[in-house]
């Protein structure tokens, strides 16, 4: 394939999957987490929502909360305001994405790592939600490319970017802890003939970064402690727990037995212990350009530290292992080291062949799934609550008019609606509406969002209506007939 079909192939990718996160940003309903994140600041203004109040346990994904705040003030009480930061960061993970393909890799293999990067429908779902994970994996993207340049000057700088990704989102915390000992690592060893003085003077900006984040996140981490927020997670181990989640949500929750995420989970464990294995092999053999051996060995060093630095978390603290979305800054760095041996492989004809067969397969299976769970209504992980703009938008229609008095409505929800539709109600300044979480049964409110078969039962014994029924769940909205 000559460089400018990859060039063109690899803009189009990106031009898809920029159309499309757009899109989502401006027609999805707010979600139950970024309906937490959105009305969760302590006042409205410029510059009084920095302060120790956001800092406020493991949820918080400062920097995009504090965007956030920024943008609704700036532009008001919109969805796709609220959602402006991480579509932001979620454009700029995509052109670094593609980027770094046009730079590590050759032949299609440029195309291919580009459509792995962008090939993720869970991941596209997180590049324009109000959550911090969009900007994390976009300053995580730079901070890989940076760890992946030859020039002291540059890679130095990498653990910098991954601290902000840290401080966009808790998770990529793990990163950023294994590029310090990437970076330092090369620093002590990379160059023997560097000075203390001048190494020293080296790690400044990644030690500088360090404390930084230890004094934002301090608190955060005591008030975790207190409130018991190490919840959240699998006991499974790495492979059954972190990997499996992350191939499940990938693969976008569709029904499929367990047993075939537990395979695809240690397929893919087995292939990077088997490259490590290759390398180790083969890498006095080898004869190509030293650059996608180099760019290997960092990568592979890169995330076998953040295996060890999680089972090291979970045998000395019990944390539970990472799953689902606390996994997701592992899906780039592990299609990048199978695309990046691909690349290594070039002078050797047999590992090659398997190389190459297997990141195409690979590449295929993941355009192929992306296609398949691409939508424009409702995410993998808040389904559940895809309807919550819906909902309040056909109550505000059967009220908003008529009710002169403003007369107080009731409405009862179950727990994963509660934070959207708090949300709504808060945005649309709704404050005729009370509403309240109901755990079980039917509440005794002018509205109720129930489940399916609740709502026929109600409508059967002649004391409630339907209102309107969402579409990608078994939400209905109902109205008791007083």
């Amino acid at each position: 394939m000559s460089v400018r079909t990859g060039k063109y192939l690899v803009l189009l990718l990106g031009g898809l999957a920029g159309a499309y996160i757009i899109v989502r940003a401006f027609g999805l309903s707010i979600t139950c987490d970024e309906g937490w994140s959105a009305n969760g600041f302590p006042q409205q203004s410029l510059f009084t929502f920095v302060t120790p109040e956001f800092i406020a346990g493991l949820n918080a994904h400062l920097l995009n909360s504090w965007l956030i705040n920024l943008s609704v003030t700036l532009f008001g009480r919109h969805d796709w305001a609220a959602r402006l930061p991480a579509l932001c960061g979620g454009v700029m993970y995509i052109f670094f994405a593609c980027r770094f393909a046009l730079t590590t890799t050759s032949s299609w293999r440029t195309p291919a790592l580009a459509a792995l990067l962008l090939g993720n429908p869970y991941l596209l779902d997180f590049l324009s939600l109000a959550r911090g994970y969009s900007l994390g994996l976009c300053f995580m993207m730079v901070g890989l490319t940076l760890i992946l340049n030859k020039g002291i000057a540059k890679y130095i700088w990498a653990p910098v970017w991954l601290s902000v990704s840290a401080l966009s989102n808790l998770s990529f915390i793990y990163p950023y802890l294994a590029s310090l000992a990437v970076v330092w690592s090369l620093l002590l060893f990379g160059n023997k003939r560097v000075g203390v003085y001048d190494t020293a003077k080296r790690m400044l900006p990644s030690i500088c970064s360090l404390a930084a984040l230890t004094v934002v996140y301090m608190k955060a981490m005591r008030i975790a402690v207190l409130h018991n927020e190490h919840w959240w997670g699998s006991s499974a181990g790495f492979v059954d727990g972190t990997m499996q989640s992350l191939v499940r949500v990938s693969l976008y929750e569709r029904s499929i037995p367990l047993w075939v995420y537990n395979s695809i989970a240690q397929v893919l464990i087995y292939g990077l212990v088997a490259v490590v294995l290759l390398v180790v092999v083969t890498r006095h053999r080898i004869k190509s350009d030293i650059a996608p051996l180099d760019n290997l060995k960092r990568m592979l060093l890169l995330f076998f530290i953040v295996w060890g630095g999680i089972v090291t978390e979970h045998t000395l603290f019990g944390t539970p292992y990472i799953i689902e979305r606390g996994a997701l800054f592992l899906y780039p760095v592990i299609v990048i080291i199978f695309s990046l041996f691909a690349e290594y492989c070039g002078q050797m004809p047999f590992i090659s062949r398997m190389a190459n067969a297997f990141v195409l397969l690979l590449t295929l299976l993941c355009m192929a799934n992306t296609a398949y769970n691409v939508n424009f209504d409702h995410t993998a992980t808040w389904s559940v609550d895809s309807c919550a703009r819906e909902f309040t938008e056909a109550i505000m229609l059967e009220n908003d008019m008529n009710n002169f008095t403003n007369e107080m409505v009731t409405l009862s929800t179950n727990v994963v609606n509660w934070h959207a539709i708090e949300y709504y109600l808060t945005y649309k300044m709704m404050m005729y509406v009370k509403a309240a979480i109901h755990t079980s049964g039917v509440a005794d409110t002018d509205y109720m969002i129930i489940q399916g078969a609740e709502a026929r039962k109600l409508t059967d014994q002649g004391v409630a209506t339907i209102v309107t029924t969402c579409k990608h769940s078994d939400a209905v909205l109902v109205r008791r007939i007083r």
